[in-house]
């Protein structure tokens, strides 16, 4: 099976790589200071405990059947991992200029949305 080429794969590992790769993409981005608290956040989530379990859950138990080798991740693991991720992404899209708001800023309203939402069932 022939690997996807960084240009192909849309994940934001291939993204980090890119601009590793890449400094010229880098150079051109809105924040530098954001682009570099993102990568900082990166490799923060690359190198934290957490993510070997989370992964290894996914590969046993979510995406192939496997013969586990330790307990699932609890719950406060990966929603704790995954604030982290959206944490970095959220900076590098603040980078790139594309998007300036953070998630925080509107997580109220997300809230009541999802309220009426559900409230409408």
């Amino acid at each position: 099976m022939e690997n996807k080429s960084a240009r192909e794969d849309r994940d934001a590992r291939a993204v980090f790589e890119q601009l590793k790769r890449n400094p010229a993409i880098a150079n051109r981005m809105q924040s530098r200071t954001d682009l570099a608290e993102a990568r900082r956040r990166w490799n923060r989530c690359l190198a934290d405990h957490r993510r070997e379990r989370i992964v290894h859950y996914r590969d046993k138990y979510v995406a192939h059947y496997g013969t586990p080798q330790s307990f699932p991740p609890q719950y406060r693991e990966v929603f704790g991992f995954a604030r982290a991720t959206a944490s970095a992404l959220e900076k590098l899209a603040h980078g790139t200029g594309v998007i300036g708001v953070s998630h925080r800023s509107q997580l109220q309203a997300r809230k009541d949305s999802a309220k009426k939402f559900w409230g409408a069932r």
